[in-house]
């Protein structure tokens, strides 16, 4: 009987093992012991196709995704999914590290961050003219927090785009 539960006890931290490393890789979300797919997350709010516009470039942000609060870290994963149309006739150089910027509900300022993002991969790059590139974002910000603003600035002679979420 005993080799029998320790096996069973075995059984159930493998799986919880596995579990949680499913939901560091980001495809899963454990709240209150419920593990749920990422793709089932229902955005924070209705934001599909606020969009800023100017003489450069086209930002549309198609959707936020907010993540249950971390124990141990005290910050949830923000997930800020946008499209941005290059309309000028030079070449766009895109840095989300450097030039995007999430507004929390109590005016703290996020930069990105990469930590979610696959090895190997990266985000941004050029966009040539008539071009587009869609991301999607990520920031850890504060557990009591919520999104409240997206900003994107591609550098100092360029106007800055602030997106009310």
């Amino acid at each position: 009987m005993k080799k029998h539960l320790q096996k069973a006890n075995k059984l159930h931290l493998t799986a919880a093992l596995s579990v949680v490393a499913i939901a560091i890789a980001g495809l899963l979300v454990v709240a209150n012991g419920v593990v749920t797919s990422k793709t089932s997350q229902k955005p924070l709010t209705n934001v599909l196709g606020l969009t800023a516009t100017n003489n450069f470039y086209n930002l549309e942000v198609s959707g936020v995704l907010v993540g249950p609060a971390d124990a141990k870290t005290a910050t949830r994963r923000a997930t800020i999914n946008i499209t941005l149309h290059n309309t000028s006739n030079e070449v766009l150089q895109v840095s989300p590290g450097l030039q995007m910027f999430l507004v929390g509900s109590t005016g703290k300022v996020y930069s990105m961050t990469a930590k979610y993002l696959p090895a190997g991969s990266t985000i941004g790059g050029p966009i040539g003219s008539g071009g587009s590139a869609t991301m999607s974002v990520d920031y850890d910000i504060a557990g009591t927090e919520t999104p409240k603003t997206f900003t994107y600035q591609p550098d100092s002679s360029k106007p800055i785009a602030s997106i009310g979420l």
